[in-house]
Protein backbone atom coordinates (compact mmCIF):
# COMPACT_ATOMS: atom_id res chain seq x y z
CA UNK A 1 0.00 0.00 0.00
CA UNK A 2 1.09 3.06 -1.44
CA UNK A 3 1.54 6.19 1.41
CA UNK A 4 -2.08 8.15 1.80
CA UNK A 5 -4.04 4.96 -0.02
CA UNK A 6 -6.30 3.17 1.98
CA UNK A 7 -8.24 -0.11 1.73
CA UNK A 8 -12.15 -0.09 0.74
CA UNK A 9 -12.15 -3.66 0.22
CA UNK A 10 -10.56 -6.98 0.89
CA UNK A 11 -11.62 -10.25 -0.73
CA UNK A 12 -10.42 -13.40 -1.15
CA UNK A 13 -10.27 -15.41 -4.76
CA UNK A 14 -8.43 -17.11 -7.40
CA UNK A 15 -7.25 -14.71 -10.32
CA UNK A 16 -8.13 -16.32 -13.86
CA UNK A 17 -6.98 -14.76 -17.44
CA UNK A 18 -8.60 -15.82 -20.50
CA UNK A 19 -6.86 -17.87 -22.56
CA UNK A 20 -8.11 -16.92 -26.55
CA UNK A 21 -5.90 -19.73 -28.46
CA UNK A 22 -7.93 -22.19 -26.05
CA UNK A 23 -11.28 -20.25 -25.50
CA UNK A 24 -11.22 -21.14 -21.82
CA UNK A 25 -10.41 -19.56 -18.37
CA UNK A 26 -7.00 -20.23 -16.65
CA UNK A 27 -5.56 -20.05 -13.57
CA UNK A 28 -2.86 -16.85 -13.93
CA UNK A 29 0.73 -17.21 -12.58
CA UNK A 30 1.38 -20.52 -10.97
CA UNK A 31 -2.14 -20.55 -9.00
CA UNK A 32 -3.83 -23.64 -8.60
CA UNK A 33 -7.93 -23.55 -9.49
CA UNK A 34 -8.81 -23.78 -5.86
CA UNK A 35 -5.70 -21.79 -4.50
CA UNK A 36 -7.03 -18.23 -3.26
CA UNK A 37 -5.11 -14.88 -2.85
CA UNK A 38 -6.27 -11.81 -0.90
CA UNK A 39 -7.34 -9.24 -3.19
CA UNK A 40 -7.43 -5.12 -2.19
CA UNK A 41 -9.32 -2.51 -4.00
CA UNK A 42 -6.55 0.87 -2.51
CA UNK A 43 -8.08 4.45 -2.81
CA UNK A 44 -5.92 7.30 -2.91
CA UNK A 45 -8.28 10.42 -2.04
CA UNK A 46 -5.71 13.19 -2.71
CA UNK A 47 -5.44 11.67 -6.88
CA UNK A 48 -8.98 10.07 -6.26
CA UNK A 49 -7.61 6.71 -7.88
CA UNK A 50 -8.48 3.47 -7.56
CA UNK A 51 -6.25 -0.15 -8.10
CA UNK A 52 -6.75 -3.60 -7.56
CA UNK A 53 -3.64 -5.48 -6.14
CA UNK A 54 -3.48 -8.65 -5.37
CA UNK A 55 -1.30 -9.67 -2.16
CA UNK A 56 0.41 -13.13 -1.57
CA UNK A 57 2.12 -13.88 2.05
CA UNK A 58 6.15 -15.38 2.07
CA UNK A 59 7.00 -15.75 5.43
CA UNK A 60 10.58 -15.13 4.77
CA UNK A 61 10.02 -11.61 2.50
CA UNK A 62 6.84 -10.11 4.10
CA UNK A 63 4.28 -9.41 1.30
CA UNK A 64 4.63 -9.71 -2.49
CA UNK A 65 2.85 -7.72 -4.53
CA UNK A 66 1.82 -10.13 -7.45
CA UNK A 67 -1.22 -7.65 -9.67
CA UNK A 68 -1.18 -4.02 -9.44
CA UNK A 69 -4.29 -3.07 -11.62
CA UNK A 70 -5.43 0.41 -12.01
CA UNK A 71 -8.90 1.20 -12.54
CA UNK A 72 -9.52 2.91 -15.45
CA UNK A 73 -12.49 5.21 -17.03
CA UNK A 74 -14.02 2.87 -19.22
CA UNK A 75 -13.34 -0.46 -17.79
CA UNK A 76 -16.44 -3.01 -18.34
CA UNK A 77 -17.53 -5.43 -15.44
CA UNK A 78 -19.68 -8.39 -15.66
CA UNK A 79 -21.16 -10.61 -13.08
CA UNK A 80 -20.81 -13.76 -14.89
CA UNK A 81 -22.13 -15.54 -11.98
CA UNK A 82 -22.75 -15.17 -8.20
CA UNK A 83 -19.07 -16.14 -7.57
CA UNK A 84 -17.08 -15.64 -10.82
CA UNK A 85 -16.96 -11.66 -12.31
CA UNK A 86 -14.50 -10.57 -14.73
CA UNK A 87 -13.71 -7.18 -16.42
CA UNK A 88 -12.22 -6.53 -19.47
CA UNK A 89 -9.63 -3.71 -20.89
CA UNK A 90 -8.17 -2.73 -24.04
CA UNK A 91 -5.48 -5.39 -23.49
CA UNK A 92 -6.82 -8.24 -22.02
CA UNK A 93 -9.84 -10.17 -20.28
CA UNK A 94 -9.01 -10.69 -16.38
CA UNK A 95 -11.38 -12.79 -14.15
CA UNK A 96 -12.05 -13.16 -10.29
CA UNK A 97 -13.35 -16.46 -8.99
CA UNK A 98 -14.38 -15.87 -4.95
CA UNK A 99 -14.39 -17.28 -1.94
CA UNK A 100 -17.55 -16.59 -1.42
CA UNK A 101 -21.05 -14.47 -2.64
CA UNK A 102 -20.36 -12.22 -0.10
CA UNK A 103 -16.89 -11.18 -1.13
CA UNK A 104 -17.98 -10.76 -4.46
CA UNK A 105 -20.75 -9.00 -3.56
CA UNK A 106 -18.65 -6.55 -1.60
CA UNK A 107 -15.83 -6.63 -4.34
CA UNK A 108 -18.65 -5.43 -7.30
CA UNK A 109 -20.00 -2.68 -5.19
CA UNK A 110 -16.18 -1.48 -4.57
CA UNK A 111 -15.79 -1.78 -8.55
CA UNK A 112 -18.77 0.15 -9.46
CA UNK A 113 -18.35 2.80 -6.29
CA UNK A 114 -14.67 3.36 -8.14
CA UNK A 115 -16.03 3.34 -11.52
CA UNK A 116 -18.42 5.54 -10.71
CA UNK A 117 -15.80 8.46 -9.35
CA UNK A 118 -13.24 8.05 -11.90
CA UNK A 119 -16.20 8.45 -14.68
CA UNK A 120 -17.32 11.84 -12.91
CA UNK A 121 -20.54 10.19 -12.39
CA UNK A 122 -20.71 9.06 -8.84
CA UNK A 123 -23.08 12.60 -8.03
CA UNK A 124 -25.23 11.41 -10.78
CA UNK A 125 -26.08 8.55 -8.93
CA UNK A 126 -28.65 10.94 -6.91
CA UNK A 127 -30.72 11.97 -9.84
CA UNK A 128 -32.02 8.51 -10.27
CA UNK A 129 -33.19 8.58 -6.97
CA UNK A 130 -30.11 5.99 -5.92
CA UNK A 131 -28.51 7.60 -2.95
CA UNK A 132 -30.11 6.04 -0.36
CA UNK A 133 -29.59 2.58 -1.36
CA UNK A 134 -25.82 3.93 -2.31
CA UNK A 135 -25.41 4.86 1.00
CA UNK A 136 -26.84 1.87 2.75
CA UNK A 137 -23.67 -0.19 -0.19
CA UNK A 138 -20.64 2.05 1.23
CA UNK A 139 -22.01 1.71 4.86
CA UNK A 140 -21.74 -2.02 4.69
CA UNK A 141 -18.25 -1.27 2.47
CA UNK A 142 -17.57 0.63 5.09
CA UNK A 143 -17.56 -2.07 7.83
CA UNK A 144 -16.74 -4.89 5.30
CA UNK A 145 -12.93 -2.63 4.89
CA UNK A 146 -12.41 -2.14 8.69
CA UNK A 147 -12.94 -5.68 9.00
CA UNK A 148 -10.38 -6.54 6.20
CA UNK A 149 -7.84 -4.61 7.99
CA UNK A 150 -8.55 -6.70 11.22
CA UNK A 151 -8.41 -9.49 9.48
CA UNK A 152 -5.11 -8.93 8.24
CA UNK A 153 -3.81 -8.00 12.08
CA UNK A 154 -5.56 -11.58 13.37
CA UNK A 155 -3.96 -14.06 10.31
CA UNK A 156 -1.46 -16.59 11.15
CA UNK A 157 1.88 -16.10 9.05
CA UNK A 158 1.79 -20.17 8.14
CA UNK A 159 -1.14 -20.91 7.18
CA UNK A 160 -2.33 -17.10 5.96
CA UNK A 161 -6.26 -17.48 7.82
CA UNK A 162 -7.41 -16.68 11.31
CA UNK A 163 -5.32 -17.75 13.80
CA UNK A 164 -6.78 -20.93 15.59
CA UNK A 165 -5.46 -21.60 19.51
CA UNK A 166 -3.19 -18.90 19.33
CA UNK A 167 0.18 -19.27 21.41
CA UNK A 168 3.28 -16.99 21.95
CA UNK A 169 6.57 -17.60 21.40
CA UNK A 170 9.42 -15.55 23.25
CA UNK A 171 10.15 -13.32 20.54
CA UNK A 172 6.42 -11.90 20.57
CA UNK A 173 5.48 -13.76 17.28
CA UNK A 174 2.08 -15.66 17.79
CA UNK A 175 0.82 -18.73 15.56
CA UNK A 176 -1.67 -21.18 15.45
CA UNK A 177 -0.66 -24.04 17.51
CA UNK A 178 -1.25 -26.69 14.76
CA UNK A 179 0.74 -24.52 12.32
CA UNK A 180 4.06 -24.08 14.86
CA UNK A 181 3.73 -28.04 15.50
CA UNK A 182 3.59 -28.72 11.76
CA UNK A 183 6.49 -26.05 11.08
CA UNK A 184 8.86 -27.23 13.63
CA UNK A 185 8.47 -31.11 12.37
CA UNK A 186 11.46 -32.38 10.95
CA UNK A 187 13.84 -29.25 11.91
CA UNK A 188 16.65 -29.67 14.07
CA UNK A 189 16.28 -26.97 16.36
CA UNK A 190 12.70 -24.93 17.10
CA UNK A 191 12.72 -21.23 15.67
CA UNK A 192 10.47 -18.94 14.75
CA UNK A 193 8.91 -19.05 11.19
CA UNK A 194 9.47 -14.93 10.74
CA UNK A 195 12.14 -13.64 13.15
CA UNK A 196 14.41 -17.54 12.98
CA UNK A 197 14.43 -16.76 16.68
CA UNK A 198 15.33 -20.13 18.67
CA UNK A 199 12.26 -21.46 21.20
CA UNK A 200 13.67 -23.47 23.81
CA UNK A 201 9.93 -24.23 24.79
CA UNK A 202 8.30 -27.18 23.00
CA UNK A 203 4.53 -26.11 24.45
CA UNK A 204 4.31 -22.28 23.97
CA UNK A 205 1.73 -20.63 26.13
CA UNK A 206 -1.08 -19.84 25.04
CA UNK A 207 -2.18 -15.99 23.29
CA UNK A 208 -4.96 -15.44 25.53
CA UNK A 209 -5.53 -12.01 24.04
CA UNK A 210 -5.44 -12.98 20.65
CA UNK A 211 -7.51 -15.98 21.00
CA UNK A 212 -10.18 -13.81 22.29
CA UNK A 213 -9.79 -11.14 19.62
CA UNK A 214 -10.15 -13.54 16.62
CA UNK A 215 -13.44 -15.25 18.45
CA UNK A 216 -14.93 -11.66 18.49
CA UNK A 217 -13.96 -11.02 15.04
CA UNK A 218 -15.55 -14.45 13.95
CA UNK A 219 -18.49 -13.54 15.38
CA UNK A 220 -18.57 -9.91 13.92
CA UNK A 221 -17.68 -11.02 10.44
CA UNK A 222 -20.48 -13.53 10.86
CA UNK A 223 -22.76 -10.79 11.64
CA UNK A 224 -21.28 -8.44 9.56
CA UNK A 225 -21.77 -11.32 6.25
CA UNK A 226 -25.88 -11.67 7.25
CA UNK A 227 -26.93 -8.67 7.08
CA UNK A 228 -25.12 -7.75 3.88
CA UNK A 229 -26.73 -10.93 2.45
CA UNK A 230 -29.72 -9.98 3.68
CA UNK A 231 -29.94 -7.27 1.33
CA UNK A 232 -28.34 -7.96 -1.16
CA UNK A 233 -28.53 -4.99 -4.21
CA UNK A 234 -26.99 -5.03 -7.74
CA UNK A 235 -23.83 -4.03 -7.93
CA UNK A 236 -24.66 -2.10 -11.42
CA UNK A 237 -27.56 -0.08 -10.53
CA UNK A 238 -27.30 0.02 -6.78
CA UNK A 239 -31.95 -1.76 -6.79
CA UNK A 240 -32.76 -4.56 -5.12
CA UNK A 241 -32.14 -7.94 -7.26
CA UNK A 242 -36.17 -8.74 -7.45
CA UNK A 243 -35.73 -10.87 -10.19
CA UNK A 244 -33.76 -13.87 -11.68
CA UNK A 245 -32.55 -14.07 -15.33
CA UNK A 246 -33.41 -17.29 -17.43
CA UNK A 247 -30.81 -16.97 -20.38
CA UNK A 248 -27.75 -15.68 -18.22
CA UNK A 249 -28.55 -17.75 -15.11
CA UNK A 250 -28.14 -15.02 -12.56
CA UNK A 251 -30.25 -12.32 -10.19
CA UNK A 252 -30.96 -8.98 -11.60
CA UNK A 253 -33.13 -5.76 -10.80
CA UNK A 254 -35.53 -4.17 -12.55
CA UNK A 255 -33.01 -1.60 -14.12
CA UNK A 256 -31.12 -4.64 -15.27
CA UNK A 257 -34.21 -6.05 -17.31
CA UNK A 258 -34.87 -3.34 -19.21
CA UNK A 259 -30.99 -2.59 -19.96
CA UNK A 260 -29.67 -3.61 -23.65
CA UNK A 261 -27.82 -6.59 -22.18
CA UNK A 262 -30.55 -8.67 -21.26
CA UNK A 263 -32.95 -7.66 -24.26
CA UNK A 264 -35.10 -10.31 -25.26
CA UNK A 265 -34.30 -12.18 -21.97
CA UNK A 266 -37.00 -14.24 -20.33
CA UNK A 267 -37.47 -13.26 -16.04
CA UNK A 268 -38.79 -14.75 -13.19
CA UNK A 269 -39.49 -13.09 -9.63
CA UNK A 270 -36.77 -14.20 -7.11
CA UNK A 271 -39.10 -16.39 -4.88
CA UNK A 272 -40.54 -18.43 -8.22
CA UNK A 273 -36.76 -19.14 -9.14
CA UNK A 274 -35.63 -20.00 -6.22
CA UNK A 275 -38.71 -22.11 -6.44
CA UNK A 276 -37.88 -23.59 -9.96
CA UNK A 277 -34.32 -23.94 -9.59
CA UNK A 278 -34.10 -26.06 -6.41
CA UNK A 279 -36.72 -28.42 -8.20
CA UNK A 280 -34.03 -29.05 -10.56
CA UNK A 281 -31.32 -29.59 -7.87
CA UNK A 282 -34.04 -31.79 -6.57
CA UNK A 283 -34.60 -33.79 -9.31
CA UNK A 284 -30.63 -33.72 -10.53
CA UNK A 285 -30.05 -34.78 -6.67
CA UNK A 286 -32.22 -38.03 -6.77
CA UNK A 287 -29.56 -40.45 -9.18
CA UNK A 288 -27.16 -38.82 -6.80
CA UNK A 289 -29.04 -40.05 -4.09
CA UNK A 290 -29.89 -43.41 -5.26
CA UNK A 291 -26.29 -43.93 -6.30
CA UNK A 292 -25.01 -42.98 -2.64
CA UNK A 293 -27.63 -45.90 -1.81
CA UNK A 294 -25.88 -48.12 -3.83
CA UNK A 295 -22.81 -47.21 -2.37
CA UNK A 296 -23.79 -47.86 0.95
CA UNK A 297 -25.71 -51.17 0.00
CA UNK A 298 -22.15 -52.37 -1.38
CA UNK A 299 -20.54 -50.91 1.86
CA UNK A 300 -22.97 -52.50 4.12
CA UNK A 301 -22.04 -55.36 2.24
CA UNK A 302 -18.12 -55.23 2.64
CA UNK A 303 -18.48 -54.30 6.53
CA UNK A 304 -20.43 -57.94 7.00
CA UNK A 305 -17.96 -59.52 4.85
CA UNK A 306 -15.49 -58.86 6.96
CA UNK A 307 -17.08 -59.46 10.35
CA UNK A 308 -17.87 -62.95 8.42
CA UNK A 309 -13.96 -63.10 7.70
CA UNK A 310 -13.37 -62.00 11.44
CA UNK A 311 -15.72 -64.71 13.26
CA UNK A 312 -14.80 -67.22 10.42
CA UNK A 313 -10.79 -66.57 11.56
CA UNK A 314 -11.64 -67.03 15.14
CA UNK A 315 -13.46 -69.94 14.91
CA UNK A 316 -10.96 -72.18 12.68
CA UNK A 317 -8.35 -70.77 15.29
CA UNK A 318 -9.94 -72.12 18.25
CA UNK A 319 -10.47 -75.42 16.69
CA UNK A 320 -6.88 -75.60 15.73
CA UNK A 321 -5.85 -74.76 19.32
CA UNK A 322 -8.24 -77.78 20.58
CA UNK A 323 -7.00 -80.21 17.76
CA UNK A 324 -3.24 -79.72 18.58
CA UNK A 325 -4.52 -79.28 22.41
CA UNK A 326 -5.68 -83.14 21.70
CA UNK A 327 -2.44 -84.25 19.71
CA UNK A 328 0.02 -83.03 22.60
CA UNK A 329 -2.22 -84.79 25.14
CA UNK A 330 -2.43 -88.03 22.95
CA UNK A 331 1.68 -87.84 22.41
CA UNK A 332 2.16 -87.45 25.98
CA UNK A 333 0.22 -90.51 26.74
CA UNK A 334 1.83 -92.41 23.87
CA UNK A 335 5.69 -91.10 25.05
CA UNK A 336 4.86 -92.44 28.85
CA UNK A 337 3.26 -95.74 27.65
CA UNK A 338 6.24 -96.38 25.66
CA UNK A 339 8.76 -95.25 27.54
CA UNK A 340 7.04 -97.39 30.77
CA UNK A 341 7.47 -100.62 28.12
CA UNK A 342 11.34 -99.88 27.13
CA UNK A 343 11.71 -99.48 31.40
CA UNK A 344 10.19 -102.84 31.96
CA UNK A 345 12.20 -104.50 29.07
CA UNK A 346 15.04 -102.46 30.73
CA UNK A 347 14.52 -103.98 34.10
CA UNK A 348 14.03 -107.53 32.95
CA UNK A 349 17.35 -107.73 31.30
CA UNK A 350 19.07 -106.49 33.64
CA UNK A 351 17.64 -108.63 36.17
CA UNK A 352 18.80 -111.71 34.15
CA UNK A 353 22.58 -110.42 33.50
CA UNK A 354 22.32 -110.08 37.44
CA UNK A 355 21.12 -113.56 38.43
CA UNK A 356 23.68 -115.02 36.32
CA UNK A 357 26.54 -112.96 37.19
CA UNK A 358 26.19 -113.95 40.82
CA UNK A 359 26.16 -117.34 39.82
CA UNK A 360 29.53 -116.89 37.81
CA UNK A 361 31.02 -115.24 41.05
CA UNK A 362 30.47 -118.55 43.28
CA UNK A 363 32.12 -120.89 40.52
CA UNK A 364 35.36 -118.63 40.39
CA UNK A 365 35.37 -118.35 44.68
CA UNK A 366 35.29 -122.23 44.64
CA UNK A 367 37.66 -122.83 41.65
CA UNK A 368 40.47 -119.50 43.81
CA UNK A 369 40.26 -121.60 47.12
CA UNK A 370 40.93 -124.80 45.37
CA UNK A 371 44.38 -123.32 43.47
CA UNK A 372 44.88 -121.77 46.58
CA UNK A 373 45.06 -124.72 48.66
CA UNK A 374 46.85 -127.10 45.60
CA UNK A 375 49.59 -124.22 46.32
CA UNK A 376 50.07 -124.70 49.78
CA UNK A 377 50.56 -128.09 49.17
CA UNK A 378 53.52 -127.28 46.93
CA UNK A 379 54.94 -125.02 48.92
CA UNK A 380 55.44 -127.23 51.87
CA UNK A 381 58.51 -128.67 52.66
CA UNK A 382 57.90 -132.04 54.77
CA UNK A 383 57.85 -134.30 52.10
CA UNK A 384 56.21 -137.31 54.26
CA UNK A 385 53.04 -135.13 54.69
CA UNK A 386 53.14 -134.28 51.15
CA UNK A 387 52.45 -137.55 50.26
CA UNK A 388 50.12 -138.06 52.97
CA UNK A 389 47.76 -135.61 51.62
CA UNK A 390 49.05 -136.18 47.93
CA UNK A 391 45.73 -138.73 46.52
CA UNK A 392 43.18 -135.50 48.39
CA UNK A 393 45.28 -133.04 46.35
CA UNK A 394 44.98 -134.67 43.37
CA UNK A 395 41.65 -134.78 43.58
CA UNK A 396 41.54 -131.04 43.98
CA UNK A 397 43.65 -130.51 41.12
CA UNK A 398 41.21 -132.70 39.19
CA UNK A 399 38.06 -130.59 40.05
CA UNK A 400 35.60 -130.96 37.28
CA UNK A 401 34.30 -127.80 36.44
CA UNK A 402 32.26 -126.09 33.35
CA UNK A 403 33.59 -123.68 31.21
CA UNK A 404 32.07 -120.20 31.49
CA UNK A 405 29.08 -119.49 28.90
CA UNK A 406 29.32 -116.19 26.78
CA UNK A 407 26.68 -113.82 27.44
CA UNK A 408 23.77 -115.09 25.62
CA UNK A 409 21.36 -112.30 27.21
CA UNK A 410 20.10 -110.06 23.99
CA UNK A 411 20.47 -106.81 23.87
CA UNK A 412 17.33 -103.73 23.82
CA UNK A 413 15.81 -104.27 20.69
CA UNK A 414 15.90 -100.25 19.43
CA UNK A 415 14.33 -100.54 16.37
CA UNK A 416 11.16 -102.58 17.59
CA UNK A 417 10.87 -99.45 19.95
CA UNK A 418 11.19 -96.32 17.08
CA UNK A 419 10.01 -98.43 13.78
CA UNK A 420 6.35 -97.50 14.57
CA UNK A 421 6.40 -93.68 14.82
CA UNK A 422 5.69 -91.92 12.01
CA UNK A 423 7.25 -89.19 13.10
CA UNK A 424 10.96 -88.31 13.08
CA UNK A 425 12.91 -85.97 14.59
Amino acid sequence: MNMGESSICQVRATFMLYDDTNMRWVPAASEGPATFSRFHIYHNPVTNTFRVVQVGHKIQTGQQMVINYAIIKGLKYNQATPNFHQWRDGRQVWGLNFCTPNDATLFANSITYALQVVSGTDSAVTASGKKKSQKKSMTADNMASRLARLEEELTCPVCHDIFEHPVLLSCSHSFCKGCLQQWWTGRPTHECPVCKTTSFSDNPPTNLVLKNLCRNFLEEKRQSNSSVSSEVLCAAHGEKLRLFCLDDEQLACLVCRDSEKHTGHKFLPVSEASGRCKQEVQELLKPLKKKLEDFDQVKTNYDLTENHIKVQAQNTETQIKEQFKNLHQFLQEEEETRITILRVEEAQKSQEIKERRDGLSKEMVTLSDAIRANEDQLRADDHVLFLQNYKTTMERVQLTMQAPQPISVALIDVTKHLSNLDFRV
